[in-house]
């Protein structure tokens, strides 16, 4: 046997009796029982997808907390929530009317009777759009095909636990739909006057539902919803207490619930800002509008400046916040720290109808009527208009324009432009409240009778 092969030899009956005596120890056992259970929860900790979910579900890509650019994009194309993709009041839909004509059909599509009554915004994603409806005691989920009309279906809200079973439209100026929905184009939620709050597949189904607690204020619940990532966040300030939740979309499991300190009743619903290029949750109260962390709720800044019956929401562009009431005033806010006011305004102040800031201008639309517009940055103001009409609905910025509709049913279509210029007036002759949705070149009027479509055949 040459040397090589010695040595090879020599080194393996070695390491042979070495594994032997190993094995032979007393603590071996024990030591292999150690690094099994170790190992094992090495991949239960940090590789869940290894454990069996509680729920089977389809993979979702708007359910990542950060979302893909994709994700986003998509999200855009879609009026899926209030005023909005991110409740902002800008739409990306283009190729829009100007005007319309009940009498001649002029760019109708189509107009449904609605069953029951209703100051919600129409939602939609892709083919399908959604509203609540109700009358005094009953609740309902409505479904139309976005281009034909047609309801495809309908689920009435009942039976929910906790649900308060006295609670009823009597009383309540606004009745029990006040809220807009919202969808993430794979569930439907809806919450309502009582604070039964509800998720439904796009069939209708329902997946599940809870009671946020009766809320404590003269007109009920009437926050709208929004979402992000994997979280339906809910803005519930009552005259006990405020409170900003963050629930699981998929299970309607609280992740986290944050108390708004010194929040007084609100009808307020929250904003997702995008402020140096990082998005946060923005909210309106009296007596504060404050920015929070959409994923762990934690309080980013806020600013004291709101009073009375606060109904208007948060508007943002130029990395500010904007926050108006009437019987108050208009602020513009920067949020960076230390969050400071920058300029107010204290003439011609909104009720309902939000503002909407676009290229450097700022929009607000009053009950009285009037329509303004400012510089962002400044405040200082370029036009007004006045309308015959007051205004609850919001302006919405598409396709280069403001549309806003008053309440009488026409609707105001003004180019973007610190220079006034009024493109056409457009009427259904029906009351209108709620703000107009936006896709793919049609808008979607709710009046409190129908819905319609318009746009270009």
């Amino acid at each position: 046997m040459n040397l090589p092969k010695k040595l090879f030899y020599t080194t393996g009956i070695y390491f042979q009796n070495y594994l032997i005596s190993i094995i032979r120890s007393p603590y071996f056992y024990s030591f292999l029982t150690g690094f099994c259970l170790i190992t094992l929860m090495y991949n239960l900790l940090l590789h869940p997808t290894l454990v069996k979910p509680k729920q089977t579900s389809t993979s979702y890509s708007f359910y990542s907390d950060s979302l893909k650019e994709t994700s986003l994009e998509n999200r855009m194309k879609n009026h899926c929530s209030f005023r909005g993709a991110m409740g902002s009041g800008i739409s990306a839909s283009n190729n829009l009317p100007v005007e319309w004509d009940l009498e001649t059909e002029k760019n109708l599509i189509w107009k449904v009777p609605l069953p029951m009554t209703g100051f919600n915004s129409p939602v939609i994603w892709e083919d399908k759009i959604f509203l609540s409806c109700s009358d005094l005691t009953e609740k309902a989920i409505y479904c139309f095909d976005r281009y034909s009309g047609k309801q495809l279906w309908n689920k009435k809200v009942a039976g929910i636990e906790n649900s308060p079973e006295d609670f009823t439209a009597r009383g309540i100026i606004f009745g029990l739909s006040l809220p807009t929905l919202t969808t993430n184009g794979q569930h439907v939620y809806g919450i309502f006057a009582s604070g039964d709050l509800i998720c439904l597949d796009m069939e209708g189904k329902e997946l599940w539902s809870r009671n946020l607690g009766v809320p404590d204020n003269q007109y009920g619940h009437g926050s709208s919803l929004i979402w992000w990532g994997n979280k339906l966040y809910v803005q519930y300030d009552t005259n006990n207490s405020g409170h900003l939740y963050a629930i699981h979309m998929l299970t309607g499991e609280l992740i986290w619930k944050k108390e708004r300190d010194n929040a007084a009743s609100a009808w307020s619903s929250p904003l997702i800002a995008s402020i140096n290029d990082e998005y946060q949750l923005v909210l309106s109260t009296t007596p504060f509008v404050a920015g929070y962390d959409l994923q762990n709720g934690n309080e980013l800044w806020r600013v004291n400046c709101m009073s009375g019956e606060l109904a208007t929401s948060p508007g943002a562009g130029e990395n500010l916040i904007f926050s108006g009431n009437e019987y108050a005033k208009l602020v513009a806010i920067d949020p960076n720290d230390p969050a400071k006011i920058i300029w107010e305004h204290f003439d011609h102040l909104p009720e309902a109808a939000s503002p909407v800031c676009f290229e450097g201008l700022l929009y607000i639309a009053t009950r009285t009527g009037f329509i303004v517009c400012f510089n962002a940055k400044t405040g200082e103001k370029y036009w007004e208009y006045e309308s015959d009409e007051g205004f609850f609905s919001s302006p919405i910025i598409a396709d280069n324009k403001m549309y806003v509709s008053d309440f009488s049913g026409t609707t105001h279509i003004f180019e973007t432009s610190k220079e006034m210029n009024l493109l056409y007036k457009s009427s259904i002759n029906e009351k209108v409240v709620s703000t107009p949705a936006f896709a793919d070149g049609h808008i979607y009027i709710r009046s409190f009778q129908h819905l319609y479509c318009f746009g270009y055949e």
